[in-house]
């Protein structure tokens, strides 16, 4: 006979987060082009082909394709497409960051033999996007370094033009 296997066809959620109490795995640390390490939760939302769903069960008998292979593959892929990005662009380009990392994921499960096509409806939310905070310390110390520099040089612009004007008198 015929088996028929029970999948659920509604989304799926794989959430890697240290903070989200549904969460199947912890936060991911990325690396950016300076090998600044990047600390983000991902939450990819998916669904099954239920006219593949057959071929994705003799794959997977246990089930656990999201907790293997779709959790590797994001984790893999999220990765080296971070350490494409200097660690202002991540800051800085969130949106186009996280567009490239769904594009990718998206690709890879459909292209990835042992899933059988069967992953649709792919989403990518990058979320809590971190840097080590002695890295925040750091440039905001540099930033008042910088602004103390300003300010001392325009201190000594005002006063050459006072000392100038002064003179001329």
């Amino acid at each position: 006979g015929v088996q028929t296997c029970a999948l659920p066809i509604s989304t799926q959620y794989l959430i890697l987060s240290d903070t989200d109490p549904n969460a199947d795995f912890p936060s991911l640390m990325c690396f950016s082009k300076e090998g600044i390490e990047v600390e983000t939760d991902v939450v990819v939302r998916f669904s099954i082909d239920v006219n593949k769903s057959p071929a994705l069960y003799i794959s997977y008998p246990a089930m656990n394709w999201e907790l293997t292979t779709i959790n590797s593959i994001t984790s893999e892929t999220t990765k080296g497409i971070t350490k494409d990005y200097s660690w202002i662009e991540i800051k800085d380009k969130r949106v186009e960051l996280a567009t490239s990392i769904q594009e990718a994921i998206r690709k890879a499960l459909t292209d990835e033999p042992s899933l059988k096509g069967a992953i649709i409806s792919v989403e990518v939310d990058l979320k809590n996007v971190a840097f080590p905070k002695r890295l925040v310390d750091e440039l905001q110390a540099t930033v008042a370094a910088q602004q103390a520099v300003i300010t001392a040089e325009n201190q000594r612009k005002s006063t050459l033009i006072l000392a100038n004007a002064t003179a001329q008198k």
